[in-house]
């Protein structure tokens, strides 16, 4: 059996889904409940590709909003490529992790990769990880340092340098056929730059790690002591000549692997600034949970130890409606509405999660304000409120921005289209912009599916006769499922006659054809996707 077909598609699709909904940055309506129905027939129909297996298609490039109104660039790929793409990335696994053990939970903390197995989470995130980074950091001021260097790499994932990344795998004696695939797919996807890795993908994190390892052994071997999360490093020194030593030594190599330090984030602090920057908000937050934890005892709960924020919040898990709504609040209203002093993300994803857990509105009217002002923020924002009973101010207030020309990022429209969808809300304001992105081929793919989704929900006949005009124009087969699925409502002989007419364009359109034929028989159940239902799974919450 060659490499190629040894390559575990199982498991990679398992992968796929554990990074859906908070690992990638866009999901799809319908896609992977479609692929779902007949998984082992997808598998067969990408083996069935032969020699033309690693011929990836271009990828879709989305502006996702950063902090300070800047952007990152999100390299969107196709499923059957992804499907790909993790698996052959599964593949190096053993040998991945064999390479870069050493530096795991002691070097490199964000991002563990896990011992190689078929588990779907191949890569541990989550506010454990994040809250270790804290800890470890502290504890490695010890008495004799006296410095501390802080400082991350520029454009870290889309700098990433081809050529350097194939010697690290070629070093590791993968296949041959599976690492010249490999790097078919990265360099189509990159363009002419033949730099930079999607971001994203679970995938992407594992080569990322790689990449970074000769850097933290560089660090090692000349005796510095450092920690680094993903691309963020802190090296810890015990005078300001060895801090500017370890910043000399870690410019040099971080420039031999083809990237660059960012000058506005490096800084050499003493021991008491360190400790001030790296405990951030953790005082503030175990102040909270501390409170919490007193006032619930208070309350008869009994059999709490509340000696870690891990252990108060396996106990209000287990707890649901024992959480005391007003300690929340007063740290809410403490933190962010009666403070011009910054915003800080993480307290602000902290509170946002217990909130919603307890159904305060505290923050509603903040939260609709900082959708247009920290655009990056949208995906926490709307967790709160679609946590929150239905409120027709803020759907108001969150179709005002959709309307307005200051909505400038599409990913954001996205997000909203999203949203709507998932709690199954369909204003007409919200139907009109829907028809105008429907079949808008300028816009990202995952907007038009998300559009197409509500419309074919709110199931006006007009909108159901576009969505239906809209199939013959479909340019890909992700398109032509998405309009064929929009049409799960529409009176069931006309949709058979239309369906019909699909017959034949290929497995992924006729599963779409199933799938809506399904859709159809469980429509009024309630049952579609819902991406926001899930509990927050990524650092700092």
């Amino acid at each position: 059996m060659s490499a190629i077909e040894s390559l575990d598609l199982a498991t990679a699709w398992k992968r796929m889904k554990a990074d859906r909904p908070h690992r990638t940055f866009v999901s799809h309506p319908h896609l992977f409940g479609v692929i779902d129905t007949d998984v082992e027939g997808w598998f067969g129909t990408i083996r069935d590709r032969g020699d033309k297996l690693f011929a990836p298609a271009e990828s879709a490039l989305l502006e996702i909003p950063k902090p300070n109104w800047l952007v990152r660039p999100a390299h969107i790929v196709t499923h059957d490529d992804e499907l790909l793409y993790t698996a052959i990335v599964g593949a190096f696994h053993g040998p991945i992790h064999d390479r870069i053990k050493w530096s795991q939970g002691t070097k490199d903390i964000a991002y563990r990769l896990a011992s190689p197995s078929k588990t779907p989470h191949w890569v541990k995130s989550g506010f454990n990880i994040w809250e270790e980074w804290r800890v470890k950091s502290l504890a490695a001021i010890t008495s004799d340092v006296f410095y501390v260097l802080e400082t991350d790499v520029t454009g870290f994932y889309e700098n990433i340098d081809h050529k350097r990344l194939h010697s690290d795998l070629k070093s590791l004696a993968v296949p041959d056929e599976l690492l010249n695939g490999l790097m078919t797919y990265l360099g189509r996807w990159a363009g002419p730059r033949g730099k930079g890795i999607p971001q994203g993908y679970s995938a992407s994190d594992v080569l990322a790690k790689l990449y970074m390892d000769p850097v933290d052994r560089g660090l090692r071997s000349v005796g510095f002591s450092h920690l680094r999360y993903v691309d963020d490093f802190r090296v810890f020194c015990r005078s300001m000549r060895e801090a500017k030593q370890a910043l000399l030594k870690l410019n040099e190599l971080v420039r031999i692997r083809g990237l660059n330090l960012q000058s506005g984030k490096t800084k050499i602090l003493s021991a008491d600034q360190a400790r001030h920057v790296i405990d951030g908000v953790a005082p503030t937050i175990k102040a909270i949970t501390a409170e919490i934890a007193r006032e619930l005892k208070e309350l008869g709960g009994g059999g709490l130890i509340y000696g870690t924020l891990q252990d108060l919040e396996r106990y209000l898990a287990r707890n649901p409606d024992g959480h005391p709504p007003e300690i929340l609040e007063r740290a809410f209203t403490e933190n962010f509405l009666l403070t011009g002093d910054g915003f800080n993300k993480t307290m602000f994803h902290y509170l946002l999660a217990r909130l919603g857990r307890v159904q305060s509105t505290v923050a509603v009217d903040y939260c609709r304000r900082q959708l247009a002002a920290r655009p990056e923020e949208t995906r926490y924002i709307l967790r709160y409120l679609g946590s929150l009973p239905a409120d027709p101010m803020t759907h108001d207030a969150i179709l005002a921005l959709m309307e307005s020309p200051d909505a400038i990022y599409e990913y954001q429209l996205f997000e909203l289209v999203r949203w709507f969808y998932s709690v199954s809300t369909y204003p007409d304001r919200l139907l009109r912009l829907c028809r105008t992105w429907a079949g808008d081929m300028n816009k990202p793919a995952c907007l038009r599916g998300f559009a197409r989704a509500v419309l074919g929900e709110a199931a006006f006949p007009d909108d159901l006769d576009l969505l239906e005009s809209e199939c013959s124009k479909a340019t890909t087969v992700v398109d032509k499922a998405d309009l064929i699925i929009s049409l799960f409502r529409m009176e069931v002989s006309r949709r058979n006659t239309v369906l019909g007419r699909f017959k034949g364009d290929g497995f992924l359109v006729q599963r779409a054809i199933e799938y809506a034929k399904k859709l159809s028989s469980q429509a009024g159940e309630g049952s579609h996707y819902f991406p926001y239902s899930s509990d927050m799974n990524e650092e700092g919450e």
